[in-house]
């Protein structure tokens, strides 16, 4: 396995665990390349561990760029072709997420996209050079956004893993943090705090990026640490790190004057080097204190060992989330030194059951009360550095860890990042039907990030969204996940047509409802209302007047031309008319079905109806119940295409919990109409399964409505069989003969009839009546 890895400085002078755990990666049959975001500072090779000298990692895979190579590099990645647009819209969406974090944050991206670039285009060109096989962002925030935008553009087709630490890496200004974990197929993390937090920080997404949490806890050789609990002195207090003020240093020195006026003989000595080195010496010269306060500065590491293996306690009195679980932490437990720390982040992890003490953050009399007890208790020190030494050999064995995670990134595949939307087009379907499931299945689920639009069709979605009905909702649920970037020019211009054709059927529609509210006719405009905001150029009224001579009084003044009427048109009592635009006008009289077979139903409608909004404009809907039984009724017989904006809209209503499905199902009953409505229900939660792997409706809901099963309903995305739909007219015309209404059942007996009258004129997509 060939690793590229991302880090912020290597060499450094402190890269203790980076080190670490690329030697056991190594150690595992890993063969790394490390990117270097810092230029190279060669003097601070001489801090490097002998675990990863140059034998181990040749320094020719260690890999930096001056700010000249960068530019000059970066610019060659635009001439790859088809790498522009997705450069381009990257970089919007990742310096978006890094302004609102301030300008600091924004300074240091815009300092490192150009590296991922420059590297880039480096790997392309090198044709003869070995290929990757996976990407690690060993930091979760600049390095791993060089290394995101590097994998987008190199290295595609690989895994990506990203290694989350603490603070500024996860805790602070977590840059385009949410991007990043939905696009890894790896998520590795120090400590089991911070799965806790990311679910926290992140529980919009966290069903979409927690499975792919991975714990992975850096290592010590752990014989390169010599265990010993005795010849230690009785006083001496240590803490390590770098001088900062989240270490929380501060309320260590106050401490220690708390013990020295209670008569506790304590000495404390600091390692490290940082911007509060002053202030510290300062405090420790106003307490009073100063002669029993050591500051011995920067130190290499083995010399750090040594004073850990000398020391009666260490302490880390971290004052809030900074660090996740400090290596002075598991490296004072691995040589025997009891540890005294500040229960935040990672750091229980390590020291519950006994294998240290925590206390409070920012509690100076807690931290005291502990130092003092353990000074003064040297069975108690003894008992626990020998549940904290087992505790490190268990969890913390350099070579085990990484044995393990190497197993990760060698079997991982690329995939997990990615958006799902293929996985709706998988087993037998047809293509046509693969491109609307996988358009039904951006509908429900929206990409939430710019990297999940990349491998769409972009052209075929658009047909597909047109001929669906579904082209201004998938246009704006797409344009909320390219993080601001517009969409394809055609797709766009495509929209904006369908929302101007909306406006204008808006138009229409009001004018028919004014006139219907001003004769006081009862009416509903159906399957119209609920496509909105992508109203096609049909509209379809159901007026309660049952005679066609209302329609001079309805089109008074609107300008329409009557379109010749179809056989099944007449016996069904409809009419249809053309207006301005090419958009048609289709008029129910008081009759729903293929064949005005539903006088009834057309009654229960426009009493259920409701007033909907239909862009500025308000008119009456039926009820989202009485949609989905309009529906179902439709599809039994006509056997249409999948139409998206119908089924999206059963999905979208039911998901919303708005169905009121006593009142369907009464309805369902008093037409003879269970099984076909059943039916439907079926088709749609299949659909809703098809497209996201999930259930729509539980089981005891489709059997109320005595769903078919599954050899009743065809595989395809059509609805339903032919021999299926034959055994449910059968079941409707038995059902309509038994309650008596003779007229509907003769309508029905038609439908056989009318079939074949209009076998071969029907096209896929075509009238919607």
């Amino acid at each position: 396995m060939r690793l590229a890895v991302f880090t912020s400085k290597y060499p450094a002078q402190v890269a203790t665990f980076f080190e670490r755990d690329m030697r056991s990666l190594i150690e595992a049959g890993a063969e790394i390349d490390v990117f270097s975001i810092a230029p190279l500072d060669p003097s601070q090779w001489k801090h490097s561990l002998d675990l990863l000298g140059p034998e181990r990692l040749p320094r020719e895979r260690v890999h930096h760029l001056s700010h000249r190579d960068t530019l000059g590099s970066a610019r060659r990645v635009l001439e790859k072709g088809g790498k522009g647009a997705r450069l381009r819209r990257d970089t919007r969406a990742i310096l978006k997420s890094a302004a609102r974090h301030g300008a600091v944050p924004l300074a240091k991206t815009a300092y490192v996209l150009p590296k991922a670039w420059a590297w880039a285009a480096e790997y392309l060109a090198a044709a003869d050079a070995p290929r990757y096989d996976h990407v690690l962002g060993y930091w979760g925030n600049y390095a791993g956004t060089c290394a995101y935008a590097f994998h987008r553009l190199a290295t595609p087709d690989v895994p990506f893993s990203l290694w989350l630490h603490a603070g500024t890496d996860l805790y602070r200004t977590p840059v385009f943090m949410r991007e990043k974990l939905l696009y890894a197929d790896n998520i590795i993390t120090c400590c089991e705090f911070n799965v806790g937090y990311m679910s926290t920080a992140f529980a919009d997404i966290a069903s979409r990026f927690v499975p792919k949490v991975h714990v992975c806890h850096h290592g010590l050789d752990i014989a390169t640490f010599p265990y010993r609990t005795d010849g230690r002195p009785g006083n001496r207090v240590l803490a390590v790190g770098r001088l900062a003020k989240h270490k929380g240093f501060d309320y260590l020195i106050r401490a220690a004057q708390l013990l020295t006026q209670r008569g506790t003989d304590v000495v404390i000595e600091l390692i490290g080097e940082g911007a509060e080195q002053r202030a510290l010496a300062a405090l420790a010269h106003e307490l009073g204190i100063a002669d029993r306060v050591q500051f011995r500065g920067f130190l290499p590491f083995p010399k750090v060992r040594e004073a850990m293996g000398a020391a009666t306690v260490l302490v880390h009195p971290s004052d809030g989330l900074g660090d996740g679980l400090p290596n002075v932490v598991r490296e004072a437990m691995a040589v025997g030194t009891p540890v005294i720390a500040s229960d935040v982040a990672g750091i229980p992890d390590a020291l519950q059951d006994g294998c240290g003490v925590l206390v409070p953050p920012k509690n100076v009399e807690a931290l005291a009360e502990a130092i003092g007890a353990l000074l003064r208790d040297p069975g108690e020190r003894a008992q626990i550095a020998e549940r904290a030494r087992r505790r490190a050999e268990e969890r913390y064995d350099l070579w085990r860890n990484g044995a393990k995670l190497a197993e990760l990134m060698r079997t991982s595949k690329r995939g997990s990042g990615r958006p799902a939307y293929a996985l709706a087009t998988n087993g037998g379907h047809p293509r046509r039907e693969q491109h609307e499931l996988a358009a039904l299945q951006l509908l429900i689920k929206p990409p939430q990030s710019s990297h999940e639009l990349d491998d769409l069709d972009w052209s075929q979605l658009r047909s597909t969204a047109q001929r669906g009905g579904v082209l201004v909702r998938l246009a704006d649920a797409l344009a909320c996940g390219a993080g601001g970037e517009p969409l394809p020019p055609r797709f766009t211009a495509a929209a904006a047509e369908a929302c101007a054709t909306a406006q204008r059927v808006v138009e229409v529609v009001e004018r028919l409802s004014s006139r219907c509210d001003r004769l006081g006719l009862g009416h509903a405009f159906l399957r119209t209302v609920e496509s909105y905001p992508d109203a096609g150029p049909t509209i379809e009224l159901l007026v309660g007047h049952p005679k066609a001579a209302i329609d001079r009084q309805i089109l008074a003044e609107l300008p329409a031309t009557p379109r010749h009427a179809s056989v099944h048109h007449r016996v069904a009592n409809v009419t249809s008319y053309t207006a301005a635009y090419g958009i048609r006008i289709f008029i129910r009289h008081g009759r729903l079905g293929r064949l005005g077979e539903h006088a009834r139903f057309a009654r229960i409608l426009l009493t259920h109806a409701r007033a909907v909004r239909f862009g500025a404009v308000t008119c009456p809907a039926p009820s989202q119940a009485d949609h989905l039984m309009l529906l179902a009724m439709h599809q039994l017989y006509t056997r249409p295409a999948l139409r998206l904006s119908d089924l999206f809209g059963a999905i979208d209503s039911i998901r919303l919990g708005q169905v009121d499905w006593d009142n369907l199902f009464a309805t369902a009953v008093s037409l003879a109409l269970v099984p076909a409505v059943g039916s439907y229900l079926h088709y749609v939660n299949r659909m809703h399964r098809a497209a996201t792997r999930q259930a729509l409706m539980p089981p005891e809901l489709l059997t109320r409505f005595e769903a078919a099963p599954d050899d009743m309903i065809s595989d395809s995305a059509y609805f339903p069989r032919v021999q299926a739909a034959a055994r449910l007219y059968v079941r409707h015309i038995r059902s309509t003969l038994e309650s008596g209404r003779w007229h509907s059942a003769a309508r029905l007996f038609l439908v056989p009839l009318m079939a074949l009258l209009t076998a071969g004129s029907h096209r896929q997509g075509g009238s919607r009546s």
